[in-house]
Parts: structure tokens; C-alpha cells; sequence
């Protein structure tokens, strides 16, 4: 098949990282791939074209921009797709209205719930949109619920297919990984080590888990916070961690290319967003057998189930969040098996192979190939 994929960009984040991992694994089974970026390129787009998947920059400007719109038609035209497959809404507007007559199937995946961010005016050019849509995919049932509820979808096309990641690149978490990122911070070794990675935006809630770890440390006051990811929250991350003489304890690492080392090191996974969908990054964690502590929201609930996994906890509620942060810090052997469900979990449930599998029964089901 020849299969395009239109995203905003390439940075760094677990969208884009979705995208990328499925269309490397879709150009190794044979089929002719790109990806259309509306805006710029974006960091990873050097790791794409590496793999052999070209990258076709639109340089979309902020508002309506029809010159953006005829450089991804020209995209269209070159590659003569039997597959178009957007990812979120924006993109899969201008994917519509790019596309060419003749026949392309056409998939449109949301990446999250959205819903808070959705204007009115979004809405209604996304239902419009749907009306040129084969399927519509959400990446948990949670959000697909929520999206029929709400109109974005009708039911006939809406589909769920989990995320998938490459589980080659991650190794279960080891002490003496633990130590040596205590020791790059500056800090003693023996303690434990809590993460989290995503980007430092209001719909992560880092600023709450800056506060639910200030009292974690009343109990476990050798243990460290590192905070992997970048965003425009960061000013006020650094002026909470400073509020509450944190400094020497939470760490902003910014964006990292050894995430997969840097899990390994890790004693206990957090995220505790207000808003999420199948999360890149709880996957990551899970393969690397760590224990997750998450909020109740999107698909987490799914990848921890509360006691086996990790625990879930209600979004917005520090206090539950502390707890249940120092309850597994305590209990090292709790930890470990949770970990290792989560491992075992995470290779049978959350690999590329599988979504990308369930992607391409989606695109012939949509009469591609």
C-alpha cells in the first residue's frame, strides 16, 4: 500500500513518536510511506528519513493558510496514497480537503479526549470532516465513549486501536542505573528514585505532582524526583519546586533522547494528568517493569488496573496521590511485582506489531490494497 500519514509535526512527544514507530514498522512489511507535517518538520523528523520514511513539510501559518493546503494536495499528488491517515483533528481537516478525487481511504485517529480544548467552531469542521471519513479512531474505549457521546463520531465509524511501541528498545529497571542518575544529579546513591515523562503543559499536572511529592518526602526523604520533558510550564514548575525548598530533590532533565535508560533507573513511575489517551509514555514505563502510580483518566486505568499494575488514583486529588506514591515507595517487594506484571503485560498488549496489524486490517476494511 502507498500510505501517508498527516501530522502538526515531528517533535518530541508521544503522538509523534506513535506515528513515527507505525510507519517504520509499515515501510519494514513492504508498503510505500511518508508523513505530511502541516507546520514545521520537528526534532524527530532526521529519525524518520533515516528509516527511510520521507518527511513532507507543509509550513502551515497560524489561522487558516491555503498556500499550507496546496503544498500538502502536491504531497497527495506524488505520492498518489491508497491510504491517508490524520491524527487529530487539524490535520485530518486539511488531509479532507487535500485529498484527491480519486478514491484513498481515509483514517482520522484522535490521540487524546480533547474535549476541553475543543471550540465550537473545531467541532463543527471536524462533524463536517466525518463526513468524508472511513473510520475514526480512538486510542482507548474511554475516549471513543466520550467522542460518540459527544457527536464528534458516529458509532459505524469509530474504532479503537491501542498504541503500540517498540518494546526492543527497553530493559527492566536496575539499581545500578538508579544510582549513577542519583549520582549525575548530585545526590547520594541508596535512595529511590521517582519519574515521570511528558510535556510540562497544564493537561500533565506536573505542578501537582511537584506538591503530592513534597509529602512523600516526609516519609522518604532520600528519594528524588526527576521530571523528563519540556513545555511552556516550565518557569513555573522551577519557581514550585523552589516555593517548596525542593531544589536539591526534583530535578527538570528536560527533553532527553535516552529515555529508555533513563526508565531503567527509575524505582516508580507517576502521571498524574488531568486529560490523557493511550499514553506513549505509561507503555515505556510498563515494558521497562516499572510500577505506575496515574490518574483516572483516558486509557491509564487500562495499562496499570489498579493493584496489579501500579495504582490509580482520581485526577486533581493531591492528597491520593501522595499516598499512594508513599505506599509503594514502602513496600519494595509490592514494587517489584507490579513491575514485573507490567512488563509482561506491556510485551503481550503494547507493541508496534500489534498496532500496526490492527492499522492495516483497518485500511483494507476501508478497501485499500
Amino acid at each position: 500500500m502507498r500510505i501517508v500519514h498527516v501530522v502538526e509535526n515531528l517533535e518530541r512527544g508521544g503522538l509523534e513518536r506513535m506515528v513515527i514507530d507505525l510507519a517504520t514498522a509499515q515501510r519494514a512489511q513492504g508498503h510505500q510511506v511518508a508523513i505530511a507535517t502541516l507546520f514545521q518538520p520537528g526534532q524527530l523528523a532526521p529519525e524518520a528519513e533515516a528509516a527511510g520514511v520521507a518527511v513532507h513539510p507543509c509550513h502551515k501559518r497560524p489561522g487558516p493558510d491555503p498556500a499550507a493546503l496546496r503544498r500538502l494536495r502536491r504531497t497527495f499528488r506524488a505520492w498518489r496514497p491508497e491510504v491517508i491517515h490524520s491524527h487529530n483533528p487539524v490535520p485530518h481537516q486539511y488531509a479532507v480537503l487535500a485529498a484527491p478525487a480519486r478514491r484513498a481511504g481515509r483514517i482520522n485517529t484522535r490521540h487524546g479526549l480533547g474535549q476541553a480544548a475543543d471550540s465550537r467552531r473545531s467541532r463543527r469542521l471536524y462533524r463536517l470532516a466525518m463526513m468524508r471519513t472511513d473510520f475514526a479512531v480512538a486510542v482507548c474505549r474511554a475516549a471513543l465513549e466520550q467522542y460518540i457521546h459527544d457527536g464528534l463520531i458516529p458509532p459505524r465509524k469509530g474504532r479503537v486501536i491501542h498504541n503500540g511501541i517498540r518494546v526492543d528498545r527497553f530493559t527492566p529497571r536496575d539499581a545500578g542505573r538508579r544510582d549513577a542518575l542519583r549520582a549525575e544529579l548530585g545526590a547520594a546513591p541508596g535512595g529511590p528514585v521517582v519519574g515521570t515523562v511528558g510535556r510540562l503543559n497544564p493537561a500533565k499536572d506536573q505542578g501537582r505532582l511537584v506538591a503530592a511529592f513534597a509529602g512523600v518526602r516526609q516519609r522518604h526523604p532520600d528519594a528524588l524526583l526527576a521530571i523528563v520533558g519540556g513545555g511552556p510550564l516550565e518557569a513555573d514548575l522551577r519557581r514550585d519546586i523552589t516555593t517548596a525548598g525542593l531544589e536539591d530533590w526534583v530535578f527538570l532533565l528536560g527533553d532527553r533522547d535516552d529515555v529508555p535508560a533513563l526508565l531503567a533507573a527509575l524505582d516508580l513511575f507517576v502521571l498524574p494528568s488531568r486529560t490523557e489517551g493511550y499514553s506513549i509514555a505509561l507503555l515505556e514505563a510498563a515494558v521497562a517493569h516499572l510500577p505506575a502510580v496515574v490518574t483516572r483518566v483516558g486509557g491509564n486505568a487500562d495499562i496499570v488496573a489498579d493493584g496489579l499494575r501500579g495504582r490509580v488514583v482520581p485526577p486533581g486529588d493531591t492528597a491520593a496521590l501522595t499516598t499512594a506514591m508513599g505506599e509503594l515507595l514502602a513496600a519494595s517487594e509490592l514494587r517489584r511485582s507490579m513491575g514485573q506484571n507490567a512488563g509482561e503485560w506491556a510485551r503481550e498488549h503494547a507493541s508496534v506489531a500489534a498496532m500496526a496489524g490492527s492499522y492495516e486490517a483497518l485500511y483494507r476494511e476501508a478497501g485499500a490494497g
